[in-house]
């Protein structure tokens, strides 16, 4: 009897143990259990022309759709 309350203890003692570590690092994530980070490839291509006789770039965001610059940049 005394050897099934002692294994009980132990079991019981390392179940809140190991419970309690799963329950912090579980904790200390950004994001809720069970799901999944996104990872979103981002790509930029620089387009270039003339104006004026100057040679000028712009960047464009081929994922988004939009212009990473707000204007003509000189080279």
């Amino acid at each position: 009897m005394k050897k099934r309350i002692r294994l009980l203890t132990i079991v019981l003692c390392s179940l809140l143990c190991f419970g309690s570590t799963t329950f912090i690092s579980n904790a200390s994530s950004n994001q809720p259990a069970g799901f999944e980070t996104e990872t979103k490839v981002v790509k930029i291509i620089t387009k270039y022309r003339t104006n004026n006789g100057k040679v000028q770039y712009r960047r464009w965001n081929v994922s988004v759709g939009v212009w990473v610059d707000d204007h003509w940049i000189d080279l």
